[in-house]
């Protein structure tokens, strides 16, 4: 099932109602031009200026997904550049800070709690420069201070 917030159904803290991701192209283009990359379907010009590399490795699904973002992301001007790399390869460049620009990430639920995804997913202290859970090396006091209360 799609996944449209940070805590999965089944955990405590999941919201039925909310709905953080959808699909919605028309909202996506039009967001694009208020960040200033305004990308014309038709010419196939403008979007972001340049291809985005975009880490993945062959293996079923993180094959494929990756295919079909580099399709849906097109359709708004963004161009990824797939690098297909072994799988040793993409665990090491993946979570090694200015590793790659972006590439598919998951998490299994090792027990039923929202702070199993949101502290080792996001939290700063768990941004190392090699071998990191938080591979967005996403770091916002804000967020530290809720995970931590």
């Amino acid at each position: 099932m799609p996944l449209t917030q940070p805590v999965p159904q089944g955990v405590a803290g999941h919201e039925e109602s909310l709905h953080c991701q959808r699909y919605d192209l028309t909202e996506a283009r039009r967001l694009m031009a208020v960040a200033g990359y305004p990308y014309d379907p038709v010419a196939k010009t403008g979007g972001w200026p340049e291809p985005v590399p975009y880490l993945t490795y062959r293996k079923g699904m993180t094959e494929w997904t990756s295919q079909l973002l580099k399709e849906q992301l097109a359709q708004i001007g963004i161009r990824l550049d797939l690098r297909m790399v072994s799988y040793s390869t993409y665990l090491a460049l993946s979570k090694r800070r200015h590793g790659i620009a972006m590439s598919s990430q998951g998490w299994a639920i090792d027990f039923s709690d929202p702070s199993n995804f949101t502290e080792t997913l996001f939290h700063s202290r768990a941004i190392q420069d090699d071998d990191t859970n938080n591979s967005s090396f996403y770091s916002n006091p804000a967020l530290d201070r809720l995970l931590d209360d």
